[in-house]
């Protein structure tokens, strides 16, 4: 009745039918499962240590020996992607995004080791689940189509999650190309405000409130008072210059008069009279000419303090049109240096502008992979559109339309690649699941629990 591993269900059929004449007194035969292969090399020792062989050597065919072992090197590659891959999260976010080996590497390894392995372990409870009870009956139908879509969604959202690393190792380029395109914006709207300060000091009305032009204006008001102490002088000088020569002329009418006059002692008189006014007035004349030559040197002394103080603002206005040049070759230096390069510029304080791509986490790499997905433009820091808009015509840092076009053709790329990465660690757990829809009968029977309990003949059980 049985030949080898096979139960010879024809010959059992006969059977029934000839005892079923002798009535119900006759004992019903049952049928115990053969014993079959060994699951011995490498792969069959894999097969044991996913514990595979549920059923031991029963109904274990060649065939679903051989199935056992596809079926372990399947869980062993299941183990093996999503070790990597979540030994690249977990070391990416302990090192703020950045892949590196150190101490805490070791934990992401052993973070990784037990999701991998719970992962695998509900791997293997589905391979080794009997679905030949699908449709069988309203319960087990529910049952059994809730753990298979459960089981779809487990695998969505554990591909989601672990291609997020895979995909920044993928397109590590892009991405820290974009850090370093946010970066110099960044450093743009940062330097736009030295730029401002330096071009409104560059010009005479920004310096007010500093000391030079304090200095300069104090200069200008003393040069002011001491010009118009000199006009004064100057207009009693000529004042007493006039004095002095109505003063000769009088006196030049008494001489005239004495010679003419009957009365020579009141001609005396007036001619000494006007001599004494003439001496007064020409006295008068020397004390204004010597205050004007004395006064020449304090306005001298005026104009060499405003020429001080000018030369002191000029050499301010000087340093900031070189402050506001600087600003603007470190800023043109940067939009044209390729990116993850520190770039360094010497400034008139003697140190150093230095610029370097800042180190993005897990998370904010994520961001940027979105905005790249949707096409965004690189992210301003705290600009406004008056900043953008002046950064962009004076540093070329703006989005033009072509611009724009060229990112939107970019991000279609992407995100095909972006899908390309992801369907690979969804497909992965999934073909495990087609696998076990499309076994062949052999494993199929193998973990049958009808066929185990040898109720594959109608009518016993």
């Amino acid at each position: 009745m049985a030949t080898g591993n096979f139960v010879n269900t024809r010959d059992v059929q006969n059977e029934r039918t000839t005892t079923s004449s002798l009535g119900d007194n006759v004992p019903k035969v049952f049928v115990s499962p053969q014993s079959g292969n060994d699951l011995d090399g490498f792969l069959g020792a894999l097969a044991r240590l996913y514990r595979l062989n549920v059923y031991g050597k029963s109904l274990l065919t060649r065939s679903a020996a051989f199935e056992l072992r596809f079926i372990a090197v399947m869980l062993t590659i299941i183990f093996l992607f999503d070790f990597a891959a979540w030994s690249l999260f977990w070391d990416m976010v302990f090192y703020n995004g950045r892949l590196e080996f150190g101490f805490l590497t070791f934990l992401a390894f052993f973070l990784a080791s037990l999701i991998a392995l719970m992962i695998v372990i509900y791997e293997r409870g589905f391979m080794v689940t009997d679905l030949s009870q699908l449709f069988r009956g309203l319960g087990t139908t529910v049952r059994l189509l809730s753990a298979i879509t459960l089981r779809i969604v487990v695998i969505a959202v554990a591909a989601y999650i672990t291609a997020q690393p895979v995909e920044i190792v993928t397109f590590r380029g892009q991405i820290e190309n974009r850090i370093h395109e946010t970066g110099i914006r960044r450093e743009a709207v940062s330097r736009l405000r030295d730029l401002q300060k330096a071009e409104a000091a560059s010009r005479l009305e920004g310096l007010t409130g500093t000391s030079q032009k304090k200095e300069l204006d104090d200069a200008d008001s003393v040069l002011k008072n001491v010009r118009q102490d000199e006009a004064r002088l100057k207009g009693e000088l000529w004042n007493a210059q006039k004095a002095e020569q109505g003063a000769l002329a009088s006196l030049k009418r008494a001489q005239a008069a004495y010679a003419r006059s009957y009365n020579k002692q009141a001609a005396a008189a007036r001619i000494s009279a006007a001599a004494g006014r003439l001496e007064t007035a020409r006295q008068r004349v020397a004390d204004a000419s010597a205050q004007v030559e004395g006064h020449k040197t304090t306005v001298e002394n005026a104009k060499t303090d405003r020429g001080a103080a000018i030369e002191k603002v000029e050499g301010l206005l000087n340093e900031a049109k070189g402050d506001a040049t600087r600003v603007r070759d470190w800023l043109v230096q940067l939009r044209h240096e390729p990116f993850s390069l520190e770039v360094m510029r010497e400034n008139r304080q003697g140190g150093d502008w230095t610029y370097r791509d800042e180190d993005y986490d897990l998370f904010q790499r994520q961001a940027v992979i979105d905005d790249m997905y949707h096409g965004r433009p690189p992210r301003w820091k705290d600009a406004s559109d008056e900043d953008k808009t002046e950064i962009a015509q004076k540093f070329g840092f703006g989005e033009s339309k072509e611009e724009l076009d060229r990112r939107a053709i970019e991000a279609e790329t992407f995100r095909k690649s972006y899908w390309a990465v992801f369907l690979v660690a969804f497909m992965l757990p999934l073909l495990v699941m087609a696998y076990k829809l499309l076994l062949p009968k052999a494993i199929t029977d193998y973990y049958s629990v009808d066929m185990q309990n040898g109720k594959f003949l109608n009518g016993h059980g």
